[in-house]
């Protein structure tokens, strides 16, 4: 079984969200980072992981069960979206930590760098204790801003404005980058269908008729993989 996938996923919470992906593209903001000790900050970032479809059901249990899963051919081809690197608790993972308060070097490191294994917070707003970040594989694109905005401490920015300025750098794909559309339920996959209709009427019905094969649904993984 490969450890890795030739596709990068990307999931949201809603089939709402999803359509306005697939009309848009990704939309970078802000996003707070937990399992730092004595730092809170956020950045600017769209994230995407890198794990097999097979193995995917525990991420998608976290992060949402509506997706895309676009090549990993499209991330490389200069849209500054890299691996992050998770460091486990260590003197390097404490330097970093000062990297994050003293230096301008941190406006380039840190945004690509994670804890190991380390607090987090769930979906109802509650701590866990020793999650592994690892298990994610991210992936992160991060928009072109100014330095020193690329981490932002949650005391000294307004977060909501920010979204909106760096929103306008939208993360654009075609038809033929995506690799698989995921859904929560199968009974959606009619909408979805109707929606792409919309969406790609300017695509050729070749090319719309690949992208209808490529939906596949939480229910059918779970009962396949």
């Amino acid at each position: 079984m490969a450890l890795s996938s030739e596709t990068l996923f990307h999931f949201t919470g809603n089939f709402s969200t999803l359509i306005k992906i697939l009309e848009t593209g990704f939309r970078p903001k802000y996003c707070i980072q937990y399992g730092w000790t004595n730092v809170r900050y956020a950045v600017p970032l769209v994230s995407f992981c890198d794990i097999p479809l097979s193995s995917i059901i525990k991420h998608v249990d976290f992060y949402g069960y509506y997706g895309i899963g676009i090549s990993k051919e499209w991330a490389l081809r200069g849209k500054k979206t890299n691996p992050v690197m998770y460091l486990a608790k260590s003197d390097l993972m404490l330097d970093m930590n000062d990297l994050a308060i003293n230096y301008d070097v941190r406006n380039i490191v840190k945004p690509f760098v994670k804890p190991l294994k380390s607090w987090n917070i769930d979906k109802k707003g509650k701590r866990m204790e020793n999650y592994c970040y690892y298990d994610e594989r991210e992936w992160r694109y991060i928009p072109d801003i100014d330095d020193e905005k690329k981490v932002a401490f949650i005391s000294k920015i307004d977060i909501e404005k920010e979204d909106v300025i760096i929103s306008k750098q939208m993360l654009t794909f075609e038809c033929k980058d995506i690799q698989y559309i995921i859904i929560g339920k199968e009974s959606q996959r009619i909408k979805l269908i109707e929606k792409l209709d919309k969406i790609f009427r300017d695509v050729a019905v070749t090319s719309l008729s690949l992208l209808k094969s490529k939906i596949i649904s939480c229910e059918q993984i779970k009962n396949d993989f």
